[in-house]
């Protein structure tokens, strides 16, 4: 059903007006009515950023009547360029690749361990050693006052035109309007819906498996098993998500680059470990054939066992939300001071974006003891990146490309 202008029906003929020239009248463009500029395909694929099917034949093909201009080496970009240039990068996610990686190096916590402690630089209002500076805040002038009102229009421009930015949308619009709240985020979406969030996931279910396969051998140390289960609780110290790293990568796409950038993790584990016997030795072999479907076994040999693992896994994630000093934005160079200015002046306030993902598995195991990759992130070694600040890389602008 075609759309309807309020101000002008559908059917009704466009206003014309008579131009008044030397030698007579000479016909203008027609003026046109607000249903006229809605169909017109150019403003609405600037407005949806889409290309209407022919809108390029169309848009090329002149007027009659029209002055043709002599054609000029420069290229001009049209809002019709811009539209499909933005609709085109909608989504996009770009790997950040990376060589190597850390691997989180587990121990065991007590029930009243609360995590690794974390701490975090504060933009610009940090005294260089990652403190709090009281005496850098200013009063607001007018000026960032109406700098302020600038950056809203383009955060509801982008909350309207750009849903795909929706977790980096949010965060900004917390950084303006929170007052400095600990925001939490839905880390599960992060690890869901980006492919470097996905390679994080994956990575620490491999760390998990692996720690508590370790854990379990540390209690083994070579003696005879028994039957019976165990228990365990077992975490990590902070890791950085972060460029370079193949196996906890930055964000990959460019509504996680906005939202949380380079952060910081740890993760912890409920570990059951259950020891079942498979085999008895020769000494201790019944008399005939075991019924079947019983787990003993007439060969003879020394016993066999089977460990069995049920393990709940929980991944922490924490970054502060700010502006640095000297930083500036990946994708425009827009300095970060931009919205520095308003941690300084009380209209933007930096936060503690915090969020946590838990998953269950389970699997079966030998009792071979297992061979240990190379860590580089214990509790109290955060791996790659200073446990004195977030990590370096710089966050995407929440607003821009």
């Amino acid at each position: 059903m075609p759309r309807t202008s309020r101000l002008a029906p559908a059917g009704h003929a466009p206003v014309q007006r008579k131009a008044a020239g030397a030698g007579g009248d000479t016909p203008s463009a027609p003026v046109r009515t607000a249903w006229e500029w809605t169909t017109d395909p150019w403003m609405d694929a600037a407005h949806r950023g889409v290309v209407p099917s022919g809108a390029l034949g169309a848009a090329t093909a002149p007027a009659a009547g029209v002055v043709q201009r002599r054609a000029s080496s420069v290229v001009q970009r049209t809002p019709l360029d811009t539209a499909r240039a933005q609709h085109e990068a909608r989504g996009e996610d770009t790997p950040a690749g990376g060589v190597g990686g850390q691997h989180g190096s587990f121990q065991d916590y007590a029930e009243d361990d609360t995590g690794p402690e974390i701490r975090h630089d504060h933009g610009h209002l940090d005294d260089g050693s990652g403190n709090l500076d009281e005496s850098l805040r200013e009063d607001p002038t007018w000026s960032d006052r109406l700098e302020r009102l600038k950056w809203i229009a383009k955060l509801e421009a982008a909350e309207l035109l750009r849903p795909d930015l929706v977790d980096g949308t949010s965060a900004y619009r917390h950084f303006l309007f929170g007052g400095g709240a600990t925001r939490d985020i839905e880390y599960g979406r992060f690890l869901e819906n980006d492919s470097s969030g996905q390679t994080v996931l994956e990575s620490a279910l491999e760390d998990t498996r692996q720690a508590a396969l370790e854990r379990h051998d540390q209690d083994l140390a070579g003696a005879t098993p028994t039957e019976g289960t165990q228990q365990y609780r077992i975490r990590t110290g902070t890791m950085s998500v972060t460029s370079g790293d193949a196996r906890y990568p930055y964000p990959a796409t460019e509504n996680w680059q906005k939202a949380i950038g380079a952060h910081t993790i740890w993760i912890e584990a409920d570990v059951t470990v259950t020891v079942t016997r498979l085999r008895d030795p020769a000494s201790e072999l019944p008399a005939g054939v075991p019924e079947e479907g019983e787990a003993s076994s007439s060969e003879s040999g020394p016993a066999t066992y089977m460990r069995s693992f049920d393990i709940q896994m929980t991944i922490h994630a924490e970054d502060m939300y700010n502006f640095n000093p000297g930083a500036a934005d990946i994708a425009t160079g827009t300095p970060d001071s931009a919205n520095g200015r308003f941690e300084i002046t009380g209209l933007g306030h930096e936060y503690l974006n915090r969020g946590t993902y838990s998953q269950s598995f389970e699997f079966e195991a030998t009792m071979d003891p297992v061979d240990s990759p190379q860590h580089n992130a214990g509790p109290s070694d955060p791996g790659r990146g200073s446990r004195s600040g977030r990590p370096a890389d710089r966050r995407a602008y929440p607003t821009t490309r």
